[in-house]
C-alpha cells in the first residue's frame, strides 16, 4: 500500500500493468492483480483510496473510495462497454466477526455504455474543464451511435459529492478537480462526467 501526501505530484496508474511483464519471466512468476493507492488531503478528512484490479480475461475494475462515496468503473474485455456505478457506504447495524465496523453499499446510479471513458484513456488532461470539453465531444458522437442506459438518481450523487466536499472543507468542483489530478485517466473522466456538480 502506498500513501501520497502531495496528490498533485502523484499520478495513480495501474502499476500492475507495468510490472506484469517483469514478474512473468521464468517457470515461476507472480502476476499483479490489484494495486491500491491512498491519498491524504492537505486539509482534513479521511484518506481517499484508488484501487485498480486487473483480471486475466482482460477486464479491469477501477474504484474510487472518497468519504461515503464509492465510484466504480468496470471495463469488460472489448468490445463490451464499460459500466460506471456510484454507491454510498452505509454502516451495518453490527460489527463483523472480527469486531471491526463493516459497511453495506447502496447503489445510487449505474451507467452503462460508457464509451467516452475509453477515449479518455489516450489523454492525460489535467483540469476538469479540459476533460469536460473532451467528454462533451465524445458524448455527442456516442449519442448518434448507441443508446446510453442510466439507472438511478443523479441528485443523490450530487448531494453525496456536496457532503464529501464539506468533509474535506472544500467545494464540490475543487474536490472533483483534485480527484481527477491523481486518478487514472479513465476513472478521472468518469468522475468528471458522473460527479461534477
Amino acid at each position: 500500500m502506498q500513501t501520497a501526501k502531495n496528490s498533485q505530484a502523484t499520478r495513480a496508474a495501474p502499476a500492475a500493468s507495468a510490472a506484469r511483464s517483469k514478474w512473468q519471466q521464468g517457470p515461476f512468476a507472480f502476476t499483479a492483480v490489484k494495486s491500491v493507492d491512498e491519498f491524504e488531503a492537505n486539509t482534513h478528512g479521511p484518506r481517499m483510496r484508488l484501487e485498480v484490479t486487473e483480471r486475466p480475461s482482460g477486464s479491469m475494475e477501477q474504484s474510487l473510495h472518497l468519504a461515503e462515496l464509492k465510484l466504480t468503473l468496470a471495463s469488460e474485455a472489448p468490445p463490451a462497454e464499460p459500466t460506471v456505478t456510484v454507491s454510498r457506504r452505509r454502516p451495518k447495524q453490527s460489527a463483523d466477526a472480527s469486531g471491526r465496523d463493516s459497511f453495506d453499499l447502496e447503489v445510487l446510479i449505474s451507467k452503462r455504455n460508457y464509451s467516452s471513458t475509453l477515449q479518455a484513456r489516450k489523454r492525460s488532461a489535467t483540469s476538469v474543464s479540459t476533460l469536460l470539453d473532451e467528454l462533451d465531444q465524445s458524448t455527442s458522437r456516442q449519442r448518434s451511435s448507441s443508446a446510453d442506459t442510466t439507472v438511478g438518481d443523479a441528485s443523490l450523487v450530487a448531494s453525496l459529492v456536496e457532503n464529501a466536499a464539506r468533509t474535506y472543507g472544500t467545494s464540490p468542483s475543487t474536490l472533483v478537480d483534485a480527484v481527477v489530478r491523481v486518478a487514472p485517466p479513465e476513472l478521472g473522466a468518469a468522475c468528471v462526467q458522473i460527479l461534477a456538480c
